[in-house]
C-alpha cells in the first residue's frame, strides 16, 4: 500500500496498511467531534420523570359535597370558605407558599390565601398519604425546535390530562381535574438561558431552593418566565430546578414549558433506601451523615443514633427544639435520661412515649428532677443531702421518674413534701 502526501510517498507493509485501514473511522470521528459546536451535539429531547398525585374532588360535578373529597380541589366560587372565613374565588393567587422550598425538596405553605385552606391540607398536595391521594410516575418529552436551543413540551397541542380513567378515576367526568405533578431536575448554568410556562392551574418554579415562578391559584392560562442571568448563578456550577403543577378545577387543564436549559431529572427527594419513613434528603442523604458513627449512612440505618429505637418510630419530630430531630437525637425530650433508657413505653398512658414525655410517671415532678444531685427541691443542697441517695430511692427496680411514690411511703410524690427521703416516714 502506498500513502501519498505533499512532499512524497511511502509503502506500508500489509501488516501496517490493514491497521490504518482499521483505524481510519476512528480518526474521522475525532475530527468531526473537534468541529462540533455545542448546539449540535446536544440532545434533540430531554424525558424529565416526575411524579403525579390524584385527588377527589370536594364537590361532585352536580355541584353537591363529596364525601372523601379534597376540600382544595373542586371548591365552588363564593360559597365554600376556608378556616379564615375566606371565601374561594378565581383568580391569581400568589404567595401560597414561601419563596424558600423546605428541605425535604418541597414547597413550605404560607398561608393567607383564598384558593386554599390549611397547611395540613396543602402539605399532601406533593406528599403520598393513603386514603387522600394515589400515585405514579410520569415522562415528559422535552423536545429541540428546529435550528434554535429551545426546547418545549405542550401535550403536542392537546389539553394536559395525564390521569384519565386512572388511579381514582374522572369522578363521572369526561377528564380527571383534580392531580398535582411535581418534577425535580438539575442543570449547569451556562448563562442566558430562560425558563417559560404557560398555563393552569397553580404553578411554582424554583431554582437553587428559591421561587422564581409564582401563578398559584384557580385561573385561566396564565405565562410567567424566568431569565436565569438575574439569579446570581454561577457559570459551570450545578443548581436545582424544582417545579410544582396542580390542576384543581373543570374545565381546562393547559400546560406547556419553553426552555433553553439543559435540563436532567434529579434524585427523588420522595426516595427512602431504608424504608424508615423518613426520605434520604432528610436524613442527610446529600452530605453522607452518619450520626451515630457505625459507618452506616443514616439514610440507609433503620436507627441512625443507635438507640434501640427505630427511626420509623422516632420520626422527624423535634419536641425539644434544639434543632435536632428525634431519629438523630440520642435525647429527644431533653430531659437528662437518654432515650435508649426510656425507651417506647407510655407508662403513664397520656399518648406520649416516654422518650419523648418529660413525666413519664405523671407525677407533676419533671423527670431530670427525680435524678440525683438536680436539687429538685430548689434549695441548692445536692439531692443526696436531701435524703434521695440514689436514682431508685426505695430500691423497688423503678426508677424515681418511672415511679408516682419513689420512697414508697404511701405517698405518692405529686403530695409528699419529700418524696424522696426513706430515713422517716413523711
Amino acid at each position: 500500500m502506498t500513502i501519498s502526501y505533499s512532499n512524497g510517498a511511502f509503502e506500508l507493509s500489509n501488516s501496517q496498511a490493514q491497521y490504518v485501514l482499521d483505524n481510519i473511522p476512528d480518526i474521522e470521528k475525532d475530527c468531526d467531534s473537534d468541529n462540533d459546536d455545542s448546539s449540535s451535539s446536544s440532545a434533540d429531547t430531554i424525558t424529565l420523570t416526575g411524579t403525579l398525585r390524584d385527588f377527589d374532588g370536594y364537590r361532585d360535578k352536580n355541584g353537591n359535597l363529596s364525601a372523601g373529597g379534597h376540600e382544595d380541589f373542586e371548591r365552588k366560587n363564593n360559597v365554600d370558605k376556608n378556616p379564615s372565613g375566606q371565601k374561594f374565588k378565581y383568580g391569581l393567587d400568589t404567595g401560597i407558599t414561601t419563596n424558600t422550598l423546605g428541605a425535604d425538596k418541597k414547597p413550605i405553605y404560607a398561608g393567607g390565601s383564598f384558593s386554599t385552606t390549611t397547611k395540613a391540607n396543602f402539605d399532601q398536595w406533593y406528599r403520598n398519604v393513603p386514603g387522600v391521594n394515589q400515585s405514579m410516575n410520569y415522562d415528559i418529552e422535552l423536545t429541540k425546535e428546529s435550528g434554535s436551543n429551545v426546547y418545549s413540551f405542550d401535550n403536542n397541542g392537546a389539553q394536559f390530562f395525564p390521569l384519565d380513567d386512572l388511579l381514582l378515576g374522572n369522578e363521572g367526568r369526561n377528564n380527571n381535574f383534580h392531580f398535582t405533578f411535581e418534577i425535580h431536575t438539575q442543570f449547569t448554568y451556562q448563562g442566558g438561558e430562560t425558563f417559560d410556562f404557560s398555563g393552569d392551574d397553580d404553578v411554582w418554579v424554583y431554582i437553587n431552593g428559591q421561587k422564581v415562578i409564582d401563578i398559584g391559584g384557580v385561573h385561566g392560562k396564565t405565562d410567567a418566565s424566568v431569565n436565569l442571568d438575574s439569579l446570581g448563578l454561577t457559570v459551570g456550577e450545578t443548581y436545582d430546578l424544582d417545579f410544582f403543577f396542580a390542576e384543581r378545577h373543570v374545565t381546562e387543564s393547559n400546560f406547556k414549558i419553553e426552555t433553553t436549559i439543559q435540563l436532567e431529572t434529579a434524585p427523588d427527594p420522595d426516595a427512602d433506601e431504608d424504608n424508615d419513613g423518613i426520605p434520604n434528603i432528610l436524613e442527610g442523604s446529600e452530605e453522607g451523615i452518619d450520626t451515630d458513627g457505625d459507618g452506616i449512612p443514616d439514610y440507609e440505618d433503620t436507627d441512625s443514633d443507635n438507640d434501640t429505637i427505630p427511626d420509623s418510630t422516632e420520626g422527624t419530630e423535634d419536641p425539644d427544639e434544639d434543632g435536632t430531630p428525634n431519629f438523630q437525637d440520642t435525647d429527644s425530650d431533653e430531659n437528662g435520661i437518654d432515650d435508649i433508657e426510656e425507651g417506647t413505653e407510655d407508662l403513664d398512658e397520656d399518648g406520649t412515649d416516654d422518650f419523648e414525655d418529660l413525666d413519664n410517671d405523671n407525677d407533676g415532678i419533671d423527670d431530670n428532677d427525680e435524678l440525683v444531685n438536680d436539687a429538685n427541691d430548689g434549695d441548692d443542697d445536692p439531692d443526696t443531702i436531701d435524703g434521695q441517695v440514689n436514682d431508685d430511692v426505695d430500691d423497688d427496680g423503678i426508677l424515681n421518674h418511672n415511679d408516682t411514690d419513689s420512697d414508697n411511703d404511701g405517698l405518692n410524690d405529686d403530695i409528699d413534701p419529700d418524696p424522696y427521703i426513706t430515713t422517716y416516714a413523711d
